[in-house]
């Protein structure tokens, strides 16, 4: 019996021991992983943002200690802008990441800020990319502490990597067409295009493993042809594209230039936006409410001056008129148009019809062009913008629809 109790004891002792040493290393080794995870925190939280940043297109940004936050300060179209942000970092390696909220100076609270830091350890390799996003890619912004980055970036072309030149396009004259069209051409109306619902830009676009060129208003549409590797010429890229749908010709190749931001193209023209070869068109980044830099146009442009023309003088007229759904008439000074026909002066025509008139001659046949000056609505009901002056091609008086008016196109924006 008492040898029993020996060995109760014996095996109790050394049953404590196992569980006093078992429990003091893991207590230890859960202080170790506080200390560790502590140092990494700590070591995170302390990642020096500070400095001088550019973006792929050369604007500069700065970014400041702000108390326990930070602060980005950039310039826009609209001027200089700011905003306040704070870090939440995460760990890969020799990397790290942070995704916050951003709180603009303007007050838009829809941007995140995203940063990524590679090389955290080596000073002299570190690279900092900060991108402000709404989720739409044409309002992004990335600035880096490097611009070699972008460099190195743009070759990603050269894999097949349209990545920097994904996103919506337009150019001056699409824009002045349908401003010209009072926001009728090709159907749409006014509030399509203020919405961004239309389809007539054309977009760069990355859809089920391929990227994608639609040509906008023609709805045609090619893929990138991976059969072969885009060509660099200079600092700018050939990119060819097959058709992918059936407005394109079956088989039908596309080849698009792709000019970086900042770098020469084929007209040996520089500017700081990235910039795309479609035919014999450069297309531009689209821009938000393009429209207003030609909200200007109505209080300038010349009006109809009706009893001039009633008396023969037409110089008011002359010049090419645009419609909604993109015809052109166009009024040489000479009383000739632009596909051979003749305008005829109708002496006292106001007084004749309730809208003033010429005729339109073509060999025997003829019809009335209607003779809108700023202000004057047709007084069968008027579909168009009355701030400008207009014409309708017509052979009956009506409530006209609002595509088939015709607007003064200004010279400078002729193809």
């Amino acid at each position: 019996m008492k040898k029993i109790f020996i060995a109760f004891g014996i095996i109790s002792l050394l049953t404590g021991l196992v569980w006093f040493f078992l429990y003091g290393n893991h207590k230890e080794s859960d202080a170790q992983k506080k200390q560790l995870n502590t140092e990494e925190i700590i070591k995170s939280d302390f990642l020096d943002l500070s400095g001088d940043y550019v973006s792929s297109t050369g604007e500069k940004a700065t970014v400041t200690k702000n108390n326990q936050n930070w602060r980005i300060s950039y310039n826009t179209d609209e001027g200089n802008v700011f905003g306040d942000f704070s870090t939440d970092w995460k760990e890969d390696g020799n990397n790290r990441s942070s995704v916050t909220e951003f709180n603009k100076s303007d007050g838009n609270k829809d941007f995140k800020i995203s940063i990524s830091v590679n090389n955290v350890d080596d000073s002299s390799k570190i690279l900092k990319v900060i991108t402000l996003s709404d989720g739409n890619k044409n309002h992004e912004m990335v600035f880096v502490n490097n611009s070699d980055y972008f460099k190195n970036n743009k070759d990603g072309i050269l894999q097949g990597d349209l990545s920097d030149f994904k996103g919506t396009y337009s150019n001056d004259y699409l824009e002045k067409a349908i401003v010209d069209s009072n926001f009728t051409l090709y159907g749409y109306k006014r509030e399509d295009y203020y919405k961004g619902i239309t389809s007539v830009f054309p977009r760069v676009s990355y859809q089920d493993g391929n990227w994608i060129f639609w040509s906008g208003s023609t709805h045609a549409q090619f893929k990138l042809d991976k059969s072969k590797t885009p060509k660099k010429i200079n600092d700018y890229y050939e990119v060819y594209f097959v058709e992918d749908n059936k407005n394109a010709t079956i088989g039908q190749e596309l080849t698009l230039t792709f000019i970086p931001a900042n770098e020469v193209g084929p007209d040996n023209d520089r500017v700081t936006e990235n910039r795309v070869l479609y035919g014999k068109t450069y297309l531009k980044p689209y821009k938000e409410e393009w429209w207003e830099k030609y909200n200007s146009i109505s209080s300038t442009e010349i009006d109809l001056d009706i009893e001039a023309i009633e008396n023969g003088d037409i110089s008011t007229l002359v010049g090419t008129w645009r419609n909604g759904r993109g015809n052109e008439l166009i009024i040489n000074s000479d009383g000739t148009t632009g596909d051979g026909n003749r305008i005829k002066v109708i002496k006292d025509s106001s007084k004749k019809s309730s809208v003033p008139y010429v005729s339109l001659q073509s060999g025997h046949t003829s019809a009335a062009i209607g003779l809108f000056k700023k202000g004057f609505k047709n007084p069968m009901g008027d579909q168009s913008d009355s701030s400008r002056p207009r014409l309708n091609i017509t052979q009956s008086a009506g409530n006209y629809k609002v595509e088939s008016y015709y607007y003064r196109v200004e010279s400078n924006d002729l193809p």
